[in-house]
Parts: C-alpha cells; sequence; structure tokens
C-alpha cells in the first residue's frame, strides 16, 4: 500500500489507474497503451556487499547490488500487469571513488545488466533495452555508493492489473 507516497504527490502526479500497483498513464501517441516508470535500488545493504568484495576481492558480492535493484523495479511494475510489451532500463550509480572501487562497481553494473536483461528474456519477457544511466563521483556527500535503476515500460491497457481486487479473485 503507498497510501502515504500518494497523498504527499497527490495532484502533482498523474496517474491513470490510482488503484495500481505504480502509476500508470495512458501513452498519448498509442492509443490502448499504457506506460509506467518505476525506480528502485539497493538501499543500505550495498555497503555490506562493498565490505564483503573488499575483504574477499571478489566482485561477484556486488551482483547482489544490480539484482536487488533491477528485481525490485521488475516485481513492482509486473504486479500492475506489465510483463510483455517494451522495457527500457537505466541505472544511476553514486560514487565516492576515494572509498569503493568505481572501475570495479561500473565494470559489475555493466556486465550484471546485461545477464538481468538476458535471463528475463529466457524466461519470457521480450527483449529488454538497457539505455545506460548515469556515473557520479560525489565524494562529499556520499561515503561509500548509492545505486539505483528506473525502468520504463509500455503496454497494452487491456493487461492492466488495476488493483480493483475482490474476495474471491484469483
Amino acid at each position: 500500500n503507498k497510501s502515504a507516497v500518494r497523498k504527499a504527490f497527490e495532484g502533482a502526479v498523474k496517474n491513470d489507474f490510482p488503484g495500481a500497483f505504480v502509476n500508470i498513464v495512458r501513452h498519448k501517441l498509442s492509443p490502448r497503451w499504457v506506460k509506467t516508470q518505476h525506480a528502485d535500488g539497493d538501499g543500505s545493504k550495498v555497503i555490506a556487499r562493498l565490505l564483503m568484495y573488499l575483504v574477499t576481492g571478489n566482485p561477484v558480492w556486488l551482483d547482489g547490488m544490480i539484482d536487488d535493484a533491477f528485481s525490485m523495479n521488475m516485481s513492482d511494475i509486473a504486479a500492475a500487469g506489465f510483463v510483455g510489451g517494451d522495457f527500457s532500463v537505466t541505472d544511476t550509480l553514486n560514487v565516492n571513488r576515494f572509498n569503493v572501487p568505481k572501475d570495479v562497481l561500473t565494470a559489475c553494473v555493466s556486465r550484471r545488466i546485461g545477464e538481468l536483461c538476458e535471463l528475463y528474456r529466457e524466461h519470457g519477457f521480450p527483449p529488454i533495452d538497457f539505455l545506460g544511466g548515469e556515473t557520479a563521483d560525489l565524494p562529499r556527500q556520499v561515503h561509500s555508493s548509492v545505486f539505483d535503476i528506473t525502468v520504463h515500460a509500455l503496454m497494452k491497457e487491456a493487461n492492466v492489473i488495476a488493483g480493483n481486487v475482490q474476495p474471491g479473485d484469483k
């Protein structure tokens, strides 16, 4: 339930399906199509992942950062029906290059997003376009790093799960 967030942005955010799990709007140029955009990240878990990398030297510990952000976005929009259509993904990596290995992080993000796009395709999703993103050096604002992913999706309006669930629905 995102009622507190929705209330805070009431009037500012367009949403044609207010009961859906994410904000959805009708596509202005394509009748019977809708779109959404959702952003989420790894949050504070990135610190534990970075510590494990620094202790072991194994960058596989950083994969969870990408997995978490990618999957949180995809599951949230899937809850509103976005499992087909057109998907684009971008990332934002804010890093303190003095405290964490920026080159290792960026290489991991590039590799793992590609692997996840392929994994989703293998499991029935249409191809997902990775459009790159933003990598910022913010040594005064960020102690380690912050990683977020944004997913933009387009699908047929008929597939929207509008959140009007009733007892007995399955």
